[in-house]
């Protein structure tokens, strides 16, 4: 009888060595041999192996992502060259010009509205006008006015009748486009604002049963009687008023040049009154200089000075007379820049200051600053554009009208008597009431 092997058993056998090494086995603790950290990339340099990544791939297949759109395929780096190219890459293409940068300021809304481009289906005489404002040769709010009616009238008088139509609906539908080319070359005043009203209420007042004659005939005497009730009469009892309201030795400082300041001086030089007139003066336009030369024409004492020197004007004076572009509801008065410094220089040397405003000027509008509303108006209007590769030119640009507040006006003479500027409200609403409000466009 054999004794027992001592032998283990094959699967014991087997699992011996294995149990062996589990206890030999040291737990890692650093990277293995060879290993090497990634270098963190950034966002640029992801993008940039992205794309060598896809350009390979296009590459390998032979049809880039490009062609599939239809486009031009991007050459990728270290992809052949095309047959017959001779290794040169193809021309690239012609990049556009960046666009010019846009005027964010403050005053962006006021570059913008003088960039329209007017309609082409404008009236001769409206399209001669529109070049005439845009070159400044009409400045004055009566003088705007009075050359835009006149432009009305002519196109009335061309007006023709549209077939199977009123002359109501028609005339006024054919003369939006005409207001329109204005508005595109220079922005309403707050005067011709009212006057195209007004010629708008009555062309919708006019009988559709009205021939077209007889219609055109109506308007014309209407935009004449417009024109003689509100802006020239209107002048001549504004001037009676105010020279009743000047003395014998008074110091007289005005502003600018004003239609109705002018004609009140030579009103009272006129009665016998003994003045002594200071015309104070601004850049750009230089307006007083005109005045200076017609009231020193008509016999009166005149000093001219610019706005730097007012305030030692200023000190002697006894009374301010201004003019007015526009009237607001809360008694502010628009005119031209500068016009707010003479009344408060004025104010703060207790001289009142009386502002000249036609009542078809008045707004029912309320405007606070000057910012709001306003035009620009270039120094340099006859610069050249820089040529293309030049350095774009710094552009001098200066606002046409400031708001002068209703605490430094004394007195608002009108038509309609002198008032003070918290009465405009009331005269503002009993006129809309009389007449209706529509828009000008």
């Amino acid at each position: 009888m054999t004794a027992p092997s001592e032998t283990p058993p094959p699967a014991e056998a087997a699992a011996a060595p294995q149990k062996k090494e589990k206890k030999e086995r040291k737990p890692q603790t650093g990277p293995p041999e060879g290993y090497e950290k990634k270098k963190q990339l950034t966002k640029a340099e992801r993008r940039e192996l992205q794309e060598k990544q896809r350009a390979a791939k296009a590459a390998a297949k032979g049809d880039a992502p490009e062609a599939k759109k239809g486009g031009d395929a991007k050459k990728a780096p270290g992809a052949a060259a095309p047959k017959g190219g001779g290794g040169k890459e193809p021309p690239a293409k012609d990049t556009p010009k960046p666009a010019a940068p846009k005027h964010t300021g403050v005053l962006a809304h006021l570059e913008a509205t003088s960039k329209k481009k007017p309609p082409s289906n404008a009236h001769a005489a409206v399209e001669a006008l529109g070049l005439r404002y845009a070159a400044g040769l009409h400045d004055g709010a009566n003088e705007r006015c009075v050359a835009m009616l006149a432009a009305f009238k002519e196109f009335v008088g061309d007006y023709q009748l549209a077939p199977n139509t009123t002359v109501n609906r028609d005339l006024d539908k054919k003369l939006k486009p005409q207001i329109q080319h204005l508005i595109d070359r220079r922005p309403l005043s707050a005067s011709m604002g009212a006057a195209v009203r007004k010629l708008r209420r009555c062309i919708a007042t006019l009988d559709p049963e009205m021939s077209a004659e007889d219609a055109k005939a109506a308007l014309r005497d209407e935009i004449d009687a417009y024109a003689r009730e509100r802006i020239v009469l209107a002048n001549e009892v504004i001037a009676k008023l105010a020279s009743e309201k000047l003395r014998d030795g008074d110091v007289v400082v005005t502003f600018g040049r004003a239609d109705a300041v002018e004609s009140a001086l030579y009103a009272a030089k006129a009665a016998g009154t003994t003045l002594r007139v200071v015309v104070v003066d601004a850049a750009p336009a230089l307006e007083g200089r005109v005045l200076l030369r017609r009231l020193s024409a008509a016999g009166l004492d005149c000093a001219y000075c610019l706005l730097h020197a007012a305030p030692l004007h200023l000190k002697h004076a006894t009374k301010v007379v201004l003019g007015a572009d526009a009237l607001f509801s809360n008694g502010a008065v628009l005119a031209a820049a500068g016009t707010a410094g003479v009344a408060m220089l004025a104010s703060a040397q207790n001289v009142p200051v009386l502002a000249c405003c036609e009542a078809y000027k008045f707004h029912d509008r309320v405007q606070l600053d000057s910012v709001a509303s306003n035009e620009l108006v270039d120094l340099d209007p006859k610069g050249k554009a820089p040529a293309d590769g030049d350095k774009p030119r710094a552009r001098a640009r200066h606002l046409k009208y400031d708001v002068t507040p209703a605490t430094f006006v004394s007195a608002i003479v009108s038509e309609h008597g002198l008032l003070p500027p918290s009465a405009c409200a009331v005269l503002i609403r009993e006129m809309g009431e009389s007449e209706g409000k529509e828009n000008p466009v």
